[in-house]
């Protein structure tokens, strides 16, 4: 596998999803990181993963529909949490603190 000494254009996109309550859009993911088919890398983490984010059509502005991915469920958010931080160890860093994995986790009822 290779390694990567920065984060990927696929950590970029889960971040945005994990990090923001309303998690993020196609829109949201071009503006902030040039990113125009964020789809790609939310596809490949859940091949990869056996996990789904929801996928919700979003009417903009400009009356055009694009899709917005969020977190469905704490166990996801957990999940996708070790994920991004297992990419960022294999580099030397943290991609989510302690405390932003508590805030996130504290989004979702306990089950």
């Amino acid at each position: 596998m290779k390694k990567h000494h920065t984060q990927t254009n696929g950590e970029k996109v889960l971040l945005e999803v994990v990090l923001n309550e309303n998690g993020t859009s196609e829109l949201e993911c071009t503006l902030k990181h040039y990113i125009i088919s964020p789809r790609t890398y939310i596809s490949q983490f859940e091949r990869e993963t056996g996990l789904k984010l929801w996928h919700n059509s979003t009417l903009s502005e400009n009356g055009k529909y694009y899709k917005r991915y969020q977190l469905p469920d704490r166990h996801t958010a957990e999940k996708l949490i070790n994920y991004l931080n297992h990419k960022a160890e294999l580099r030397g860093e943290t991609a989510i603190t302690n405390a932003q994995a508590q805030q996130i986790l504290s989004r979702f009822n306990e089950v």
